[in-house]
């Protein structure tokens, strides 16, 4: 008499793959949480520097009011503060004809108010019809001729 034992095994396989799956998927949609969470906080972080920059940009615009030549070779540029925050004035660039002027002891290192006007005093001469450019801290520039 011969003994003939069955191995019956043949659930086995399929719950140990369906596991290993189970595992796989998990460990990949948690790799692509981490991933994607990364992405949108950079992207957040990126949209509210932005938000800043353009706020303080706003805040600080310098206008041209005027201009005169002078006599003895001292010339005025006066300009204003258009933006809705104060402005520091040495952060203004002033600029005769593409040459940048360097602003006397009348021109403030304190914050020109919203609204508040200041005036470049320049020991270059400066010619009537000259072209006068003013650059705001944020970048924007005007054009004039005095």
């Amino acid at each position: 008499m011969t003994h003939t034992v069955k191995h019956n095994m043949k659930g086995i396989t399929p719950v140990i793959s369906l596991i290993l799956l189970l595992v796989i998927v998990i460990v990949v949609v948690g790799f692509s949480f981490g991933i994607f969470q990364n992405l949108i906080a950079g992207a957040g972080e990126a949209a509210t520097t932005q938000t800043t920059t353009t706020t303080q940009n706003i805040q600080q615009t310098a206008r041209y009011e005027a201009c005169n030549p002078g006599a003895a070779g001292i010339a005025t540029i006066t300009m204003r503060n258009m933006g809705s925050g104060p402005m520091n004035g040495t952060a203004i660039g002033v600029y005769v004809n593409g040459a940048s002027v360097t602003c006397g002891a009348t021109w403030p290192d304190t914050l020109i108010p919203a609204g508040g006007v200041k005036t470049c005093t320049s020991s270059a001469a400066i010619a009537s019809g000259a072209t006068i450019r003013i650059t705001s801290p944020s970048g924007a520039s005007e054009t004039q001729t005095c």
